[in-house]
């Protein structure tokens, strides 16, 4: 009969313990999940997030438009895009590349394109006097793809594609 209130006692020991396990991890998930972040945000931080998305996506539509295909968010920390008021030209693009994504978008690239060529900040053209292009030719080990494409006003017009480094960090821009 002992035998039988000590594994009585421990059954119900073992199914409390049990119990309250679970629902200390089901409160901790609860607690994790936290809702919707959207509600953390004031009016005015949401309105930027949402400008932002907005601009970002006008971004890669050009980066479309130029490339015919995207470059992933995986690839891409911050990026920005300024715009040419001439009638033939997409805009230029300049994208600060992820931290140990350089290997991986360049073959992505390599593979989009089959050739690219080590140039010097001697070789980039001036591009207007363009800011991004001022900010490449201060970089190192720069990688040059280029494609083709036929114009409006000209036969066809060139899209160029330069990788470089720049410090710690690494660069892709597009020129259109």
């Amino acid at each position: 009969m002992k035998t039988n209130v000590h594994t009585l006692r421990h059954l119900i020991l073992k199914k409390s313990a049990a119990i309250l396990l679970t629902a200390g991890l089901v409160f901790s998930l609860c607690a994790c999940s936290g809702g919707d972040t959207d509600n953390s945000l004031t009016p005015a931080e949401r309105k930027e997030s949402i400008a932002r998305a907005k601009s970002e996506q006008k971004i890669h539509d050009a980066i479309i438009k130029m490339l015919g295909f995207d470059i992933d968010d995986s690839y891409i920390e911050e990026i920005e895009m300024a715009s040419d008021v001439t009638t033939d030209s997409y805009g230029k693009v300049m994208i600060l590349i992820k931290s140990g994504k350089e290997d991986d978008l360049f073959n992505f690239l390599l593979s989009k394109f089959n050739n690219y060529e080590n140039i010097t900040a001697e070789n980039i053209p001036r591009y207007s006097e363009h800011q991004y292009a001022e900010d490449l030719r201060q970089m190192t080990n720069i990688r040059h793809f280029v494609i083709f494409e036929t114009g409006k006003s000209a036969k066809s017009k060139d899209i160029n594609i330069y990788m470089a480094r720049k410090g710690m960090y690494n660069y892709l821009f597009i020129f259109g």
